[in-house]
């Protein structure tokens, strides 16, 4: 594994306390003392998680993201295969929630997501893919 330390929503992790699916020992360390404890774990990086540790770093609270994949989104995702793009799981969005909307337009302002038309309805979906 590279040297760390890795950016977590609450400080670095250096590259011994990672650890990877399969790890015989996953102690490497006695030593706690550089360990970070946040104020909430969540566990998935999917939309709910991401929506939820945002929540919670809005309301001061220090958060810890953990996945299982090697990537956010959680079934909001994007494959590529034999040079063919797929959209897994949602391929659009739309934002009625005001929470939700103001949310989208950040997003939007940043460039991560762009205005789409479904069967005549105004949606959103990502720029330039759902996971990029």
């Amino acid at each position: 594994m590279p040297e760390g330390p890795y950016p977590t929503a609450t400080g670095s992790v250096p590259a011994s306390h990672l650890h990877r699916k399969g790890d015989q020992n996953m102690t490497t360390s006695s030593d706690t003392a550089d360990l970070v404890i946040p104020d909430l774990i969540v566990i998935g990086s999917g939309i709910a998680g991401l929506a939820a540790a945002q929540a919670a770093m809005s309301a001061g609270m220090s958060v810890m993201v953990i996945d299982k994949g090697r990537r956010i989104g959680g079934r909001v995702s994007t494959r590529r295969a034999h040079g063919f793009t797929f959209n897994h799981g949602a391929q659009f969005l739309t934002a009625r929630h005001p929470d939700f909307i103001a949310a989208c337009d950040h997003a939007r302002q940043a460039g991560a997501l762009a205005d789409w038309q479904v069967a005549g309805r105004d949606a959103l979906c990502g720029a330039p893919t759902m996971r990029d």
